[in-house]
């Protein structure tokens, strides 16, 4: 997993990026964020970051999806209304 680099891929990506990570995750620490935003965007890819504040670490997308999914959700709707 060390390494595996996916910045030379990041121009073949054509959807939206919403990179989100948890402020306490020490596989995928919320530092690297803005290093990975940056690439993605010199890339053209359209992305943005929340960071999910929570003390569940790595596994804390699935517990605390309320959090992000509605960042995620709440633009997308405003838009349909």
């Amino acid at each position: 997993m060390l390494g595996f680099d996916t910045r030379p891929d990041f121009a073949r990506i054509t959807a939206k990026v919403l990179c989100i990570l948890c402020r306490t995750d020490a596989l995928f620490p919320s530092k690297i964020t803005p290093d990975v935003i940056k690439a993605l965007t010199t890339a053209g890819v359209e992305a943005r970051y929340l960071e999910l504040d929570s003390d569940l670490g790595h596994s804390s997308s699935g517990p605390e999806h309320a959090k992000w999914s509605r960042a995620f959700l709440a633009p997308l709707v405003a838009r349909l209304n």
